[in-house]
């Protein structure tokens, strides 16, 4: 306890930056230069820190290199690496192993083709079998490969609600799942209030259905706010279980609606999920979501193919899940060879140009260039596709003092050091406001302050509902 930070270190952009050593917090540039360069034994981090490190050019992710030698890197859930990164991805994984002296290890339950079969070993023999068990077949998934609109899903799911059952609906923008819990609150009852003892735009509907709670997630709400909730559905989740393990009803059921932020890494568990077509790894991802603790006797998945919001998949994904799900009713014993039939079909399909480029790139030592030529420069795991621009929204008296410090220490001060000190020391608890949108400058409405989108007047410019607002409405950005 007095070392924890030599011992396990935690490294994301959200994590609060610290490191304790000899029972005190090292100072802020010296616990910045540690957590940077990974001076720990157990290091918890994301693809990009790991991948923007070893297919790297900046020096903030390049000053931990050398402590990857020597190290097991376990990859949870490796299939969210972009297809089109798979063969540089091999590359530099097999030479961590064979130069570093590296171990990998691949966490899934959706087995991605990165690595041939002659370049891996199974650690559980025969692991098949446990995917294809019978006393894991947790749920019955249904498609429809028809096109539906809104409207259709929203009539349908009214149709198919129980008071008794917890639901998710997952869409793939922000645009249509905002629009989809609008209806869907409609639809219960137009009295509903807003429960404030269980947190922010949680809505307990008293109209219709008895408690029922209507929460909405996704990345238009800020990041403190979206683990209140989902602290909160866990909580409720709880609740329901117990009241199951009695043989008692529970009226205190949840309609979670959100994006893809909910598909994987967080340990919710409902009845019923329903879900806008995308990937089919993505699909089973949100079906484990779905009857996670094995306590009814089969969860149901349904999947609907909802005009044109897949194509932020691109139209190799969604066309070739289309293909192989084509309306029919599988089994989670049939998602080992569904998920594998599913690679062999896109893989092939994916132009890895951009893995060649930048394998050439690395061999040539040619890490930034500011021309047409190809460089490691122009690797980025997660594209940002148009502009992007942060917006800090003053939803509580915190928020407000925290902008205030930002303000008076940081904007404001005109030595670097002192404004770079000052803004790591508020950095964890301002990111909990801050939003980055993808913007329509046309559409744009938000005040620019202290060089940043701000949204003080919360209730014109941000619903505690949905999130930003642009011109009054809620946002409809992807």
């Amino acid at each position: 306890e007095e070392n924890e930070s030599i011992y396990l270190l935690k490294h994301h952009h959200l994590s609060e930056l610290k490191y304790k050593e000899g029972n005190e917090n090292r100072p802020l540039d010296q616990a910045l230069l540690l957590v940077e360069s990974w001076n720990s034994e157990v290091v918890v981090t994301t693809f990009v820190q790991l991948l923007h490190t070893i297919i790297g050019f900046k020096n903030s992710f390049l000053k931990k290199y050398h402590n990857i030698a020597g190290n097991i890197i376990l990859l949870d859930e490796v299939q969210n690496i972009p297809i089109e990164y798979w063969a540089i991805v091999n590359r530099v994984l097999k030479n961590l192993t064979s130069y570093l002296g590296c171990y990998v290890i691949l966490m899934t339950a959706t087995k991605p083709l990165i690595f041939d079969e002659g370049d891996t070993a199974e650690l559980v023999e025969n692991s098949e079998q446990y995917f294809k068990n019978d006393k894991m077949n947790r749920v019955t998934l249904k498609s429809d490969s028809s096109n539906k609109d809104i409207g259709y899903l929203t009539k349908w799911f009214m149709e198919k609600y129980e008071d008794t059952k917890s639901y998710l609906v997952v869409l793939n923008t922000i645009a249509s799942s905002i629009e989809v819990y609008n209806k869907i609150k409609e639809e219960l009852g137009k009295s509903s209030i807003v429960d404030t003892k269980s947190g922010l735009a949680v809505r307990k509907i008293k109209a219709k259905h008895n408690n029922t709670y209507l929460c909405y997630l996704s990345t238009n709400i800020v990041p403190g706010e979206r683990r209140k909730r989902i602290q909160i559905i866990k909580n409720l989740s709880r609740m329901k279980r117990l009241f199951n393990k009695h043989n008692e009803d529970c009226k205190g059921n949840i309609i979670v609606v959100s994006t893809q932020i909910i598909e994987a890494g967080v340990d919710l568990d409902f009845d019923v999920v329903v879900r806008d077509i995308g990937p089919i790894d993505s699909i089973i991802q949100v079906a484990g979501r779905c009857n996670r603790h094995m306590e009814r006797d089969k969860g149901e998945v349904y999947i609907f193919s909802l005009g044109n919001y897949a194509n932020i998949y691109g139209k190799v994904h969604p066309n070739v899940a289309r293909e192989l799900l084509n309306g029919k009713e599988i089994q989670e014993t049939d998602f080992f060879d569904l998920i594998d039939d599913y690679f062999r079909k896109v893989k092939p399909k994916i132009n890895d140009d951009k893995s060649g480029h930048i394998w050439e790139a690395l061999k040539e030592l040619r890490f930034y260039e500011d021309t047409s030529e190809r460089s490691v420069s122009q690797f980025q795991l997660i594209e940002e596709k148009g502009e992007y621009f942060n917006v800090f929204v003053e939803l509580d008296e915190k928020a407000k003092e925290i902008w205030n410090r930002y303000t008076r220490e940081v904007y404001e001060e005109e030595e670097f050091l002192k404004r770079r000190n000052a803004y790591l020391s508020i950095q964890k608890e301002f990111q909990d406001y801050l939003l980055s949108i993808r913007v329509n400058r046309e559409m744009f409405n938000i005040p620019i302050v202290n060089g940043m989108g701000y949204v003080q007047n919360a209730h014109q410019l941000y619903s505690t509902e949905t999130g930003l607002k642009i011109r009054g409405k809620s946002y409809m950005a992807f």
